[in-house]
C-alpha cells in the first residue's frame, strides 16, 4: 500500500476578493472571480430618492460590479461639478477595476489633495500600489485609511492582504522566517484571516510540524468553511499527524468531496483510507470514482488494473496498466522539472531551505517509481507471454521515448526473474544513454558480480557511489563483493579514502561501521560510532 502523494506546499495570497495561487512544483497563477457582494463601504452611502442622478446611478452600477458603466456615470457627474470625495474615490476604483491604473492614480491623487480626510481615496491608492506590487506604499495608504476610519473593513482587509503578499514575496526569495513574520502581522491586523492562518499552517507543515499545522488549518476552516484548498491542506497534515487510520481524516476527505465535487483527490484519499481499514470493496469504489473524475494518481490505475486482472478481465487490466505507466512517467517528470526549476532559480547557490525542498522532491519520486515498477511487473503477469510483454514495453518506450524509468523498471523485472543475460543487455543500453543514472550502475554491478566478473562489478559500484555517495545500496553491494572475494584490504582502503574526502557523509560512516563489525574490527567500529554521534549532535545544532 502507498501513502497518497504529497501536494507540494503552496502559498495563498489574497487581496480584496482576488486569490493568487503560487506553488514551487505545480505552478499556478489563477485569479478567481471577484466577490459579487457590494463592498462594505458603500452601504452607508444612501442613494438619491426620486429622479436618479449620475452619482446615484454610478453608485448603483458600482454595487453591481459594473465598473465600466459606473465610471461613465461618475465622469458625467464630474463634468456637471456634482461629485464629492467619496464618489471620486469610487471613480478611481472603477478605473482600477477596468485595468485603467494610470487614470485611477491620476484621479485619486487629485482627489487626495482636495479631500485629504476621505478614507476611500486611500483605499483606491492602495489598490493602485498593490497593482504595481509596491507593497510598502500600499500598506502606508491602507494604514492611513484605517487611521481616518478605524472601523473601515476595506482598510483592515487591505492591510492583512498586503502583509500576506509580503510574506509570499519573502517566501519566494527563500526567507521563510521573514515570511512567517509577515503572515503573523496579517493575522494581527485581521484575526479571522483564513488566508494568513492557512499560510502559517503551510509553513508549519513545511517545517515538519504537522500537529501545529493542523491547528492552523482548522482555524482557517472555521473562518472560511468548506474551502477546498484549506480542506486539502488539512487532510494532508492530518495524514502526516495521525496516519491513514484517522477517523478525522476520513471525515475531512468526505467533507472535501462535497466541497469540491469534481476533484478526484478526496476519493484517492478515501480509497487509501479504506485500504488501511482492509475494506477492499469501498477502497475500489473510491478509486473507481477518482478514475471517473480524471485522477492523475498512477496508484489508482495500478490498483484498478490489479482488480481487473483478478477478475479475469485481462484486456481492461492492460489498458489500465498502460495508463498507470503513463501517469507514473508524467508525475516523475513533473517532480524532476520542479527540482530543476528550484536549482535554476537559486543559480546553484542553495540555502538550508532549498536543500530541504530538494530532499522533498527526492522523497516524492519514491511512490511513482514504485508504482511504475509494480505496473511493469503486473503487465508481465497479465500478458503471460514474453513476446507480448516485450511488444508492450516497446510500445510504451515509443510513447515515452525520453523515459529512462520504463527501461529501468524493465531491467529490474528481468533481474528479479534472474534472466541475467537479457537484464545485462538492458542495463548496458541504459548506461550508454544515461551514464549518470545511479540505479543502472548498481544493477550492472549486481548482475556482473553474479556472473563472476569481480573487478568490473567493483568498478560499477564505485561509479554509482561517485554519482550519489549518500545512498547505501552501492556501499552494501561493494562490501559484499569485496568480502566474498576475501579482499578486506582493498575494501577498507577505498572506504578510508572516501572518508578522507568527506568526513560528514553519514551514510558512508554507517557503512564503515557495518563493514568493521562484519570483519570483527570492533575498536575501529567503536571509533566510527563515536564520530557518528558527533555528526548527529552537530546536525541537531
Amino acid at each position: 500500500m502507498f501513502k497518497s502523494p504529497k501536494y507540494l506546499l503552496m502559498l495563498l495570497a489574497v487581496f480584496v476578493g482576488i486569490v493568487i495561487f503560487g506553488g514551487f512544483l505545480f505552478t499556478k497563477n489563477k485569479r478567481e472571480n471577484e466577490s459579487k457582494q457590494p463592498p462594505a463601504f458603500i452601504t452607508d452611502t444612501p442613494l438619491s430618492i426620486g429622479t436618479p442622478s449620475n452619482v446615484s446611478l454610478g453608485r448603483k452600477l458600482f454595487f453591481e460590479n459594473k465598473f465600466e458603466e459606473a465610471a461613465k456615470m461618475f465622469e458625467l457627474a464630474m463634468k456637471e461639478g456634482n461629485i464629492q470625495g467619496r464618489d471620486l474615490a469610487l471613480l478611481g476604483i472603477s478605473y482600477y477595476r477596468t485595468k485603467k491604473a494610470a487614470e485611477a492614480e491620476e484621479i485619486l491623487v487629485k482627489a487626495e489633495k482636495k479631500y485629504p480626510k476621505e478614507p476611500l481615496i486611500y483605499i483606491g491608492l492602495g489598490y493602485v500600489e498593490f497593482g504595481k506590487k509596491d507593497y510598502q506604499k500600499c500598506l502606508a495608504f491602507f494604514e492611513k485609511a484605517k487611521k481616518i476610519s478605524p472601523g473601515l473593513k476595506e482598510a483592515v482587509n487591505g492591510i492583512a492582504a498586503t502583509y500576506i503578499n509580503l510574506g509570499v514575496e519573502a517566501y519566494a526569495k527563500g526567507n521563510v522566517g521573514k515570511s512567517e513574520e509577515f503572515f503573523k502581522k496579517a493575522l494581527s491586523a485581521k484575526p479571522n484571516s483564513a488566508e494568513a492562518l492557512t499560510n502559517i499552517g503551510i509553513l508549519k507543515q513545511d517545517e515538519g510540524n504537522s500537529k501545529e499545522a493542523v491547528s492552523f488549518f482548522k482555524r482557517a476552516d472555521k473562518y472560511k468553511p468548506n474551502d477546498p484548498k484549506i480542506l486539502k491542506f488539512l487532510a494532508e497534515s492530518l495524514k502526516e499527524t495521525d496516519g491513514l487510520g484517522s477517523v478525522e481524516l476520513l471525515e475531512t476527505a468526505e467533507k472535501l468531496s462535497k466541497a469540491s465535487p469534481f476533484d478526484p483527490y478526496p476519493y484517492e484519499l478515501m480509497g487509501r483510507i479504506y485500504e488501511k481499514k482492509s475494506n477492499t470493496k469501498k477502497a475500489l469504489e473510491a478509486f473507481s470514482t477518482a478514475y471517473g473524475k480524471g485522477s492523475e494518481d498512477p496508484y489508482i490505475y495500478y490498483r484498478l488494473a490489479e482488480n481487473s486482472f483478478n477478475g479475469g478481465d485481462n484486456k481492461k487490466a492492460v489498458s489500465l496498466l498502460f495508463l498507470a505507466v503513463g501517469k507514473s512517467v508524467h508525475r516523475i517528470g513533473q517532480i524532476q522539472v520542479g527540482a530543476a526549476k528550484r536549482m535554476d532559480e537559486r543559480k546553484g547557490k542553495l540555502e538550508k531551505e532549498d536543500i530541504k525542498a530538494l530532499k522533498k522532491y527526492s522523497d516524492l519520486l519514491d511512490e511513482p517509481k514504485k508504482v511504475l515498477d509494480l505496473s511493469i511487473s503486473l503487465l508481465h503477469k497479465v500478458r503471460g507471454s514474453d513476446k507480448l510483454f516485450e511488444a508492450d514495453i516497446e510500445k510504451l518506450l515509443s510513447w515515452y521515448p525520453h523515459s529512462v524509468d520504463i527501461r529501468v523498471a524493465f531491467g529490474k523485472l528481468l533481474e528479479d526473474e534472474k534472466k541475467w543475460d537479457r537484464a545485462l543487455n538492458v542495463w548496458n543500453e541504459i548506461a550508454e544513454k544515461h551514464p549518470y543514472n545511479y540505479t543502472v550502475h548498481v544493477s550492472l554491478a549486481n548482475i556482473i558480480a553474479k556472473v563472476g566478473n569481480y573487478e568490473k562489478a567493483v568498478l560499477e559500484c564505485k561509479k554509482a557511489i561517485d554519482i550519489d555517495s549518500k545512498k547505501k545500496e552501492a556501499y552494501d553491494l561493494l562490501i559484499g563483493i569485496y568480502l566474498s572475494n576475501k579482499d578486506k584490504e582493498s575494501l577498507f582502503s577505498f572506504l578510508t579514502d572516501r572518508f578522507e574526502l568527506n568526513k560528514y557523509n553519514e551514510t558512508l560512516v554507517k557503512e564503515m561501521i557495518k563493514a568493521y563489525e562484519m570483519t570483527d574490527e570492533t575498536e575501529k567500529a567503536s571509533q566510527m560510532k563515536g564520530w557518528l554521534t558527533h555528526l548527529e549532535d552537530f546536525k541537531k545544532k
